[in-house]
């Protein structure tokens, strides 16, 4: 694998705990709360306009899901983020997908990159998908995007009805203003085709609704895992190229479109049911 063993150069230093005392939480920044955290990851993608979304558990075995866990990689390979699903396993086995619940936590890592739990830093970003009563265009769900500890909303990300070959994601600011849209056609060759090669890539242009310019551009690609999990331990990944954008909050906010649109349209239980 092109990225295999390469490492994080950011790293967050946390305060040791006081004799006597427990662990502290994170140390607050600022008049909004910002942890030291949520700085940390600020700083890492600064100077940063391309990042990789890697999955890294199949989440399934035989009959029972697990939950979901993802790699954020900077484009030389290097570890960023560790994201978590937690959701229980009555949401991920029970319940239908345009119904169902579930949530992420984005963890800074270690300078050694993900070797396990015990390698993750302090989460910073969490993602909410509460369960819904939804029935075609009625009661549509929406993903709640916060800082953690803040709790500070990013942003709010919405799963459309749609009845034809098209799929618009909408992208709302943190007071549920439509701010971005992305239009993915499933006649894509990536989705017909999901095949490591050939250029089989599902793409996802993101524009502003303000002034209609794409600013971010978000890509499916496959690996041979996704067709013979037996074979192959690399499994697809998602691509976010943010263009000329440079608001670290609004690159988390893409960074978590991106593991919105892996949920609902290529997560193994979305294609299940």
């Amino acid at each position: 694998a092109p990225f295999a063993g390469r490492k994080s150069r950011c790293w967050m230093e946390t305060v040791p705990p006081q004799q006597g005392m427990e662990a502290r939480s994170p140390i607050f920044k600022g008049p909004d709360g910002m942890g030291a955290a949520t700085e940390a990851a600020h700083r890492i993608l600064e100077g940063r306009q391309h990042i990789r979304v890697e999955q890294q558990r199949l989440g399934r075995d035989f009959f029972c899901e697990w939950n979901n866990l993802y790699l954020v990689k900077d484009w030389e390979g290097n570890h960023l983020f560790a994201v978590k699903e937690d959701s229980d396993c009555l949401q991920r086995n029970c319940c239908a997908r345009p119904c169902k619940a579930w949530s992420m936590d984005v963890f800074l890592l270690s300078p050694d990159g993900y070797s396990g739990d015990e390698s993750l830093g302090e989460p910073f970003l969490h993602l909410d998908r509460p369960f819904t009563y939804t029935c075609c265009c009625l009661n549509r769900p929406q993903v709640e995007v916060s800082e953690v500890p803040s709790l500070n909303v990013l942003g709010r990300l919405e799963d459309p009805f749609s009845c034809c070959i098209r799929w618009k994601p909408a992208v709302r600011d943190s007071e549920n203003r439509l701010m971005h849209e992305t239009e993915a056609c499933f006649c894509q060759r990536g989705i017909c085709c999901p095949w490591p090669c050939c250029g089989c890539a599902v793409e996802f242009p993101i524009r502003d609704l303000s002034t209609g310019q794409r600013v971010t551009t978000l890509t499916k690609e496959w690996n041979w895992g996704d067709l013979c999990p037996l074979c192959a331990k690399e499994l697809s990944s998602l691509n976010v190229n943010y263009g000329e954008m440079s608001d670290p909050s609004q690159k988390l906010l893409m960074m978590s479109t991106a593991l919105f649109i892996q949920m609902v349209l290529f997560d193994i239980r979305s294609n299940r049911q």
